[in-house]
Formats: structure tokens, sequence, C-alpha cells
């Protein structure tokens, strides 16, 4: 894999100021853009770089992944060392890439929006995260856009009350989760509407 690092920016005015000993050195931040390759050739990511105060070398700024044939594969931002999005993931398909995963986080919390997406563009899932846990509603689709279940969660495990649907909207299961475990009957019926049974 080849390497390439590029210094994008220095201001004239810094460098001025340090050789004529109004500022140190350090007090100086440098971005680098960097990039990395496939072995076709083909850019495999690029992203900025800097020094942070101890001189260790971080992201700052957009980094962004390409496939081998030049599909975009993912997208974020950093600041000061650290993924703060959003995230936005891409499927290969040939040339041709649809997104696939976005994650937005709140930046004056520890919650982040997650959304995954079919190939054919429709949404696939949503939920809201805590510390990484899935925390609340979580809803998952069906390809065609009808509901395939929706639930709620607490500390990244399922509790409350979950509902099951099949592709043309019937409903197929529903039953009660506590802390993660079944907790309760489960009514389950058949993709025609009639009622299947209760499994206790």
């Amino acid at each position: 894999m080849k390497y390439a690092s590029i210094i994008c920016f220095v201001s004239f005015f810094a460098v001025f100021a340090r050789e004529n000993g109004m500022i140190s050195t350090k007090e100086i931040s440098v971005s680098a853009l960097k990039q990395t390759y496939w072995e076709n050739g083909v850019i495999r990511d690029q992203y900025y770089v800097r020094k942070d105060s101890a001189g260790n070398e971080i992201k700052d700024g957009i980094f962004i992944t390409w496939g081998p044939k030049g599909e975009k594969a993912f997208k974020t931002l950093y600041r000061d060392g650290k993924d703060v999005g959003p995230d936005s993931q891409w499927d290969f398909h040939g040339n041709v890439s649809s997104l696939s995963h976005t994650l937005v986080r709140d930046s004056a919390s520890d919650r982040c929006h997650s959304i995954e997406w079919h190939q054919n563009g429709k949404k696939k899932s949503e939920v809201w995260m805590v510390n990484g846990k899935e925390e609340g509603v979580k809803t998952w689709w069906h390809n065609n856009g009808q509901k395939e279940y929706e639930g709620n969660c607490r500390n990244g495990v399922k509790d409350g009350i979950w509902t099951g649907w099949y592709k043309n909207g019937n409903e197929e299961y529903e039953g009660h989760f506590t802390n993660g475990y079944l907790n309760g009957p489960v009514c389950i019926w058949y993709e025609n509407g009639q009622k299947l049974g209760t499994v206790y």
C-alpha cells in the first residue's frame, strides 16, 4: 500500500511569528492531509491530522474511505481525535454505491441516533443509543417500507412490548420482555391475519 502525506496549510503569519520569536514552535498547529491507496492505485482513505499539545498526531477534520473501484464507503468528521460524526456508510454494488448507515452524535450528551438503510434506499432500522447501547424505541422495516418489528430497549436489551409484522403489514407476533427476557405469553398470527395461537 502506498502512503502519501501532504502538508495542506501553514499560516504565513505563524511562520513569521515563530521565526521572529513572537510565539513558540509548539503553539503552531499544522494541518496535514494524509492519503492511503489500494494496490491498483485508487485512493483508499483520506483524512486530516495535526499535532496535539503533547506532540501526538491526531485526526482533525473530514475522514473519507473508498472501495477498490472508487466507490465511497465511509465518511465522518473528527474533532481533536474524536469521531463526532455524522457517520455515513455505503454498500458496494459494482460502480454504484448506496447509503447503508448513518450515525449522528449529540455533542451535548452521550447519545447518538443510528439509522440503517436498505439497498433500495428505504429505511431499514432506527434507534437512539446511549453510551453505545440501544435506548428507547427501536424500529426495523422490511425493504418494501412495511414495519418488520418494533419495541422498547433499555440499557441495550429488550424491555417492554415487542411487535413483529409480515411484509404485507399483518401482525406476526406480540410479546412482552423484561430486562432482555421474554416475560409472559406471546401471541402469534399467520401471514393472512388469522391467529395461530398463544405461546406461554
